[in-house]
């Protein structure tokens, strides 16, 4: 849908003034902002990216800088973007759809207990979490990722 197909159903179902509250709106700012606006509202405050459609990595890059957090509002972040955001905390990792071998590995080794809730990590990450675990008994939350070739009873 384009914003001209919006705007006219906003103002079918309420009315001129209802278009010019829209366009007051903080949301409708940001849209409205040129690439290097929405650039410098990145840099005050990250979670901006929830308003941009599809931002560039650099976007994404300032945006995860100013707050690492915001990269759940990343859909499908380059693996630079991942890295950055893990880099400044690694617990981002579980905000990150399939998040590529590099940050997993990255996060791990920051914090060997994320793989706790990494779904389906490489093999890599998994091994560097079983080799910074410190003491075997919180080994056990590495078994959901494990495969069982024991076979004992």
């Amino acid at each position: 849908m384009k914003l001209s197909e919006y705007k006219n159903y906003i103002i079918n179902k309420y009315g001129e003034t209802g278009w010019k509250d829209y366009k007051s709106t903080y949301a409708y700012y940001i849209y409205s902002l040129t690439e290097e606006g929405q650039k410098r509202k990145l840099q005050e405050d990250g979670e901006v990216i929830r308003l941009i459609k599809n931002p560039s990595e650099e976007m994404q890059l300032i945006a995860v800088k100013q707050n690492s957090g915001v990269i759940r509002y990343i859909e499908n972040p380059t693996e630079k973007v991942q890295m950055e955001a893990v880099i400044r905390n690694p617990s981002v990792i579980y905000d990150i759809n399939n998040p590529c071998e590099k940050a997993q590995i990255l996060a791990v080794k920051q914090d060997p207990y994320v793989i706790i809730d990494i779904k389906n990590p490489c093999e890599k990450a998994l091994q560097e979490a079983i080799r910074k675990v410190d003491f075997y008994f919180y080994g056990m939350h590495l078994l959901k990722h494990l495969e069982n070739d024991l076979k004992e009873e």
